[in-house]
């Protein structure tokens, strides 16, 4: 059984709730981690056209939680000034 893409899953949960950004952050290293653990394996086996979308998608997650963990800053700010 896959348990790195169980882990993944359960990331969802909390993201789309949106509890805190300590839910990003831990999400963003261990997706980080397990692309350095894709990248130490591919020498040494053939890389199929599947392993290579699911890394492009964990980069892109990396990104979107970037962003979204930037923007939460940006609109705090904004919204003290306001007050």
């Amino acid at each position: 059984m896959d348990y790195q893409g169980l882990a993944q899953l359960f990331w969802v949960i909390p993201l789309i709730k949106r509890r805190s950004n300590i839910w990003y952050y831990v999400g963003i290293g261990g997706t980080a981690i397990l692309i350095i653990l894709w990248i130490i394996v591919v020498p040494h086996n053939e890389v199929s056209e599947l392993e290579v979308a699911i890394e492009l998608c964990q980069i892109v997650f990396i990104i979107l939680c970037t962003i979204i963990i930037a923007n939460g800053r940006t609109i705090s700010k904004f919204e003290e000034k306001n007050v």
